[in-house]
């Protein structure tokens, strides 16, 4: 079974040319027209959300759900509470959304149902004291082959404290490794993780339990892929290959957000194939 990811970050975006809420039509609209295209629209996080406006990212809300948080995420410096909306799309493939601060997961219900609760831990300091960095993700029963997905969707500080750095993925890390579960697919992790700044022990951290997808010709990339490695998630059945990787800057050229969007095509193979890294 083949899944396609992506990782979308709204950016703290100068909405004075079009507005806000236009502009994120706009960004839906393009994500509809690569699915079109032939790119699969399966599972989405989210990075950088502005409160109260992504009803209209991907078309009509079908179902919302919230946690609410204050963060500091628009250019008045202002307090907001945070909150995503699920959607569909015009195909009536319908989603499900959840936000904690401003982080997102979005998944197709016609694909996948969510096992238990919404899992949620912050990283680290808060950023500037007011905004929270965590890690927010979900337990995903696969329809088709009754596995179960763990995705997971977050943000590391831009900072150049190596301190931080470290300790926010340590908690990432060890926080996915305390979610994993018996039987469960290797976890993924996508997310805006700056690594502008990284040295080789933050790489360390992350690669010890992780394998990165590589994305192919570009540079400075900081928007993230990663695939649990067997040897460190336990007890982990059935195996994880991407297929395809690609990064589409047409996102950046056309005014709707400062970040590039990765798209992440996964391959899912039984139980009983035996896990490699890549």
């Amino acid at each position: 079974m083949e899944i396609g990811i992506w990782n979308i970050n709204l950016g703290l975006h100068n909405d004075q040319r079009v507005g806000h809420d236009q502009r994120l039509k706009n960004i839906g609209d393009k994500i509809l027209a690569k699915q079109k295209e032939g790119f699969s629209l399966d599972l989405l996080a989210i990075n950088e959300a502005k409160a109260h406006r992504i009803k209209s990212l991907i078309g009509r809300q079908v179902e919302y759900k919230e946690d609410k948080h204050l963060c500091l995420i628009n250019n008045k410096n202002r307090l907001s509470t945070d909150c995503l909306k699920s959607m569909a799309n015009t195909t009536n493939s319908k989603f499900s959304a959840y936000q904690v601060g401003e982080i997102g997961v979005i998944y197709n219900k016609d694909k996948f149902k969510r096992e238990g609760k919404l899992l949620v831990k912050k990283l680290g300091v808060n950023w500037w004291k007011t905004v929270k960095r965590r890690v927010v993700g979900v337990r995903l029963r696969i329809k088709k082959t009754n596995q179960i997905l763990p995705f997971y969707s977050t943000h590391i500080s831009a900072t150049k404290s190596s301190n931080v750095i470290k300790k926010q993925l340590n908690e990432l890390r060890g926080a996915i490794k305390d979610w994993q579960k018996k039987g469960d697919l290797p976890p993924i992790v996508v997310g805006d993780f700056n690594d502008h700044k990284w040295k080789k022990k933050h790489w360390k951290i992350m690669e010890e339990a992780f394998d990165r997808v590589e994305l192919p010709q570009v540079k400075d990339k900081i928007e993230h892929c990663w695939i649990g490695k067997k040897s460190y998630f336990k007890h982990t059945y059935g195996s994880i290959s991407a297929t395809k990787a690609l990064f589409f800057r047409d996102f950046i050229h056309d005014s709707l957000t400062d970040h590039g969007v990765p798209l992440i095509e996964i391959k899912v193979l039984p139980q009983f194939v035996t896990a490699t890294s890549h």
